[in-house]
This record gives structure tokens, C-alpha cells and sequence, in this order.
């Protein structure tokens, strides 16, 4: 290739990985195509290009870019790294593990790949290797603050808790401002009753986000456990955060029941509607995705009643500066819901809604024995009773609210709630959903 064409495509390439990063994805795709023109075979051209097309979700393609790039130089680690990464979205994870190993032996300071690899295995469930993977790219960059953090992650699942904390706090002095390992470690102490360094990660968490949920929710079982009730109730005021309000049927429908009647047969019918879902907070019963996606049907009109109610919500709250939910407002938010229908011992575990700032519960249909069992309160909604994963011993000061068909009620995120267990054959249905903040 004559001089003045390998100085135009090595300007070409550099120009497009330019466009790549600052995210101009059509022009640096016009400028990595005009480098094949030059030069079909270019292998850093077919690899960029298969990096990019990967990116908007053309991952055969992607797939078959790379491993031209490969054929042509098997000797680039970052090839085989982003082959990986491909084969990974595409489920080939062994596959993606046989790249990685080539990527990290080709280059042994290449701990991403090492670390990338620990984190495939983990996925798989194969914590050993993890494990493994994550020390040894630890050996070859021990500040790889990363690399600590997933090895606490895979300790944890281990059952290992004293190690994984750590690893954690390893994590955390290389790398003090990451909310998320302040938290984490939040959590790991809670579970290891921890109370007080528990408490510490939390506002450590909440002076780098103030906004975050997580670390709000664990400080209110951090504070129930060390028995410090006045900043317990200044955190989590049942009377001011938790509002109930019964909507009215909305325009088109007779009455209430027939929009109730909608909504669960919506729910019913969606295609997403799973029972005993392996993840979430539902157990015995079904729960679907997404429910604002087209066809929404009766949901159009059940997305803008809950705008409207959250609306309303965020205004009536009062404006307390040193309280870290009521000091700040969302100037917009996207609403997320979803549907749960729970039967014969039915419920939902004690949980917070992370990505959230206000969420919220409508109640669509009923079993009976939710007016029969009111001692035992079976079928009830329950705030502020911890997780059983923090085996708390303190008594939670809890709220039980009675469900009624047609009843809406909004709460912070950070509130931990579940459903009491109830026994009955009928149905339990009820819509779900988080506005998801924007600040």
C-alpha cells in the first residue's frame, strides 16, 4: 500500500474513533466504511466497526465484524476483550469466557479482561472462578479498586460476609467517592449486625448522593437496631409520607369497578405476566413487566391519574431543609408500573424501590378476607418492618394500612413495605409503580 494511503487511513481511523467516543456514531460508522473502501481487510477498521454496530443493537453483525478483525490479526487483546463483549449480550458465555482468557494472555496487565472474566463467571453462578479471576487481576494491579469491589460481590454470594466487607472496604479507601461502595457496605454490615459502622456508610453514602434511596432505607433499620427512635421517626413520619386517596372513576367508564374491571383484565391478559417470578419481592403469585407500553389500553388513562396524583403528592409535602427527602422536590419524573396478582398465601416481601422517589400501590381487587382478618391484619399492606435478610432484633415501629378496592397509596421509595401473607382462594390484584426522578 503506497505511504500517503496508510497515513490517510491511520488519519481516517483516528478521525472516526474521535466521532466513536464523543458518541457521533453515523459519522464515525461514514469514516470506518470509508477505510474498508481503502483497504477491505483493515482489521482496526472491521473492529471499530463491529464495536459500533454492536452498539446499536446489531450484534450478529458485530460478531461477524470482529472475528474478520481477528482472522486478520489474532495477536490485539482489545479484539478478543470486545469479542467477549458481544458474545456475552448474545448468551455464548462460555464463548465470551474463551476470549477473555485469549485477551488477558496475549496481554497480562490487561486486568479488564481478567476482571470482566470474574464478573461472566460469577453470572454463571461459578463463584470459585470468580473469585479466583478477581485475585488475580488483583496481583497484577493491586489499587484496581474494581476488582475489589467485585470480589466483595462474590464473597458475599459465598456466604463468605467478614471477607466480603473486606474486600469492600478495600474498595472504598482506594476509591472513597463512590456512593455505590458506601452503600453496598451499608448493607453488608446490616446483615452483619453492624449497626453503628453500618450507620457511618450510609451518611458517608448520602454526603457523596444525598438523594439515594438505598442508603436512606438501610439508615432507617441502622437506626431502628440502635434503638435511636427520634431520628428514627424524623427519617420515616408515617403521617406525613404515607397518603392515601380513593380515586374516582374517570371518564368513559360507568363506574369504578368497570375501570377496576380493565385494569385487571389487562393485567391478566399481558404477555409479560409471570408466576413466582425468580426475582422482585412476589411470592405466591404472578407479576408483570412494564405496563406503559403500547397496547396500553385502560393504563393510558391510569398513567395520567397517577401523574396527577404524584403531582399532587410532591405539593403537599412540607418543605423541611435538613430532611433529605422533604429539602428536595423532582422537576420531573417517568413513570414506571407494573401489576402484581397474588393468590392463596400469597404476599411480597419486605423491599424499597431504588430507583424510585415516589412510589405507590393501587388496589384494583380484593379477597374478602381482607375484611375478615383485620387482628391479623392478612392481606394488609405493612410499612417499616426491615428485610429477613438483616435478621433485625430490635421491634420495628411498623404501620399496617387496609387495602380497600379503588384505593391508591403514595410513599417514599426509601420506605421499606411488604404484603402480609392472607389465606384465600381468591385473587389479590394490584398495580404497582415508581416515579423515577429527574433532578
Amino acid at each position: 500500500m503506497p505511504e500517503q494511503q496508510t497515513e490517510n487511513i491511520a488519519a481516517l481511523l483516528s478521525l472516526g474513533a474521535q466521532h466513536h467516543e464523543a458518541g457521533r456514531l453515523p459519522q464515525a460508522e461514514a469514516l470506518y466504511r470509508r477505510v474498508l473502501e481503502l483497504d477491505t481487510g483493515n482489521p482496526d477498521a472491521l473492529h471499530l466497526l463491529g464495536v459500533l454496530v454492536g452498539q446499536i443493537g446489531q450484534h450478529d453483525k458485530a460478531l461477524e465484524l470482529i472475528k474478520a478483525a481477528i482472522q486478520v490479526n489474532a495477536h490485539n487483546p482489545h479484539y478478543h476483550a470486545n469479542l467477549a463483549n458481544v458474545l456475552q449480550t448474545l448468551g455464548r458465555l462460555d464463548e465470551a469466557a474463551v476470549a477473555l482468557e485469549r485477551a488477558f494472555a496475549l496481554d497480562p496487565n490487561m486486568v479488564t479482561a481478567l476482571t470482566n472474566f470474574g464478573v461472566l463467571r460469577q453470572q454463571q453462578g461459578r463463584l470459585d472462578e470468580a473469585v479466583a479471576a478477581y485475585r488475580r487481576s488483583l496481583q497484577v494491579r493491586p489499587d484496581y479498586a474494581d476488582a475489589y469491589y467485585n470480589l466483595a460481590t462474590a464473597l458475599k454470594e459465598q456466604g463468605k460476609l467478614d471477607e466480603a466487607i473486606a474486600a469492600l472496604q478495600q474498595a472504598i479507601t482506594l476509591q472513597p467517592d463512590s456512593a455505590n461502595e458506601h452503600v453496598v457496605l451499608a448493607g453488608y454490615l446490616l446483615e452483619g449486625h453492624d449497626f453503628n459502622a453500618a450507620l457511618r456508610a450510609c451518611d458517608s453514602c448520602l454526603k457523596l448522593a444525598p438523594r439515594n434511596i438505598r442508603a436512606l432505607g438501610f439508615k432507617s433499620v441502622a437506626l431502628t437496631e440502635l434503638g435511636q427512635r427520634e431520628a428514627l421517626h424524623a427519617l420515616i413520619d408515617f403521617d406525613t409520607l404515607i397518603t392515601r386517596r380513593h380515586i374516582e372513576a374517570p371518564a368513559g367508564y360507568p363506574n369504578l369497578a368497570a375501570f377496576n374491571d380493565a385494569l385487571i383484565s389487562h393485567v391478566r391478559t399481558h404477555p409479560s405476566l409471570v408466576d413466582n417470578p425468580s426475582t422482585g419481592a412476589t411470592r405466591g403469585g404472578g407479576h408483570t413487566d412494564e405496563l406503559l407500553v403500547d397496547p396500553k389500553g385502560p393504563f393510558a388513562t391510569f398513567e395520567q391519574m397517577i401523574n396527577a396524583a404524584i403531582t399532587e403528592y410532591l405539593r403537599s409535602l412540607p418543605l423541611q431543609q435538613s430532611h433529605p427527602y422533604l429539602a428536595q422536590r423532582p422537576r420531573a419524573w417517568r413513570l414506571t408500573v407494573w401489576g402484581v396478582v397474588l393468590r392463596a398465601e400469597g404476599h411480597q416481601v419486605a423491599h424499597i424501590h431504588p430507583g424510585g422517589w415516589v412510589s405507590g400501590v393501587y388496589y384494583a381487587k380484593l379477597p374478602a378476607v381482607v375484611d375478615t382478618a383485620a387482628r391479623e391484619h392478612a392481606g394488609w399492606i405493612e410499612f417499616g418492618q426491615p428485610p429477613l435478610e438483616f435478621h433485625a432484633k430490635a421491634k420495628a415501629e411498623v404501620r399496617a394500612v387496609k387495602p380497600e378496592e379503588g384505593l391508591l397509596l403514595l410513599f417514599p421509595s426509601y420506605v421499606y413495605h411488604r404484603t402480609i401473607p392472607y389465606k384465600s382462594e381468591e385473587e389479590r390484584v394490584s398495580i404497582a409503580f415508581d416515579a423515577l426522578p429527574q433532578f
